[in-house]
């Protein structure tokens, strides 16, 4: 929607669903409005696992999760935790055809972006073909794209998904398994330019970025870092 127009003709905010003229700054049309913007419970614990980025304790570098697991990626950042206004806002993106939040989407994702990271390239998690289908669009690449404008990096499709892989209610040993050889690489040989900026909608148990991260690491990127809009705490 034009924001000329927006401010005209009320729209209702994903998150609060109240009826409004007022548009966000970071938001197009008035698909949420800006007393919610700030309502996205950002994670703002003063010490952070160096690796999931989940909130840990003064005298832990990493958290109980990770001191477990040996992720393929390097480091993850989240913008906030998935609960709450940010998980209305992702279902509104993905699953209600609110196809404009991925302007603000993007937009919050870029601002956590360290600039160490941005001299390299952005790959989106390729998305399953039914799901493309089904919503008429790629969630993720096109919020990566977003991402890529505000930051002025390249953004790749690197990877393909290969297959069916629900993850719903499995554990992180049970997600592994399934998205094992579920993802292809499909760019060039090797990848010379790094870091590689692995972009995601949500962090879960970080199964599938551990599997992309791996593919990409096969493929020749010397370091791999994630970058999700939230993360489940």
């Amino acid at each position: 929607m034009n924001p000329v127009l927006s401010l005209c003709i009320p729209g209702s905010c994903v998150i609060c669903g109240r009826r409004t003229h007022r548009i966000s700054a970071f938001a197009s049309g008035s698909a949420v409005c800006d007393h919610c913007v700030p309502m996205i419970p950002r994670i703002a614990a003063p010490e952070r696992c160096e690796i999931c980025s989940a909130p840990t304790t003064r005298s832990l570098s990493r958290c109980e999760r990770c001191r477990r697991i040996d992720y393929s990626f390097n480091a993850h950042i989240s913008v906030c935790e998935y609960r709450d206004a940010s998980s209305s806002l992702i279902r509104a993106y993905k699953f209600n055809g609110r196809r404009s939040l991925r302007g603000l989407i993007a937009q919050l994702m870029a601002q956590e972006l360290p600039f160490s990271w941005r001299a390299g390239e952005i790959v989106p998690v390729p998305p399953r073909r039914t799901s493309v289908r089904k919503r008429g669009y790629d969630a993720v690449g096109e919020v990566a794209r977003g991402i890529g404008r505000v930051c002025g990096m390249p953004v790749e499709r690197r990877l393909q998904s290969v297959g069916r892989h629900e993850q719903k209610a499995l554990s992180y040993e049970g997600r592994l398994k399934n998205v094992s050889g579920k993802f292809r690489f499909i760019g060039p040989s090797t990848i010379s330019r790094t870091p590689v900026v692995l972009v995601d909608d949500v962090f879960t148990t970080g199964a599938t970025l551990s599997e992309c991260a791996r593919q990409l690491k096969t493929a020749g990127a010397r370091e791999v870092f994630c970058l999700s809009f939230a993360m489940e705490l």
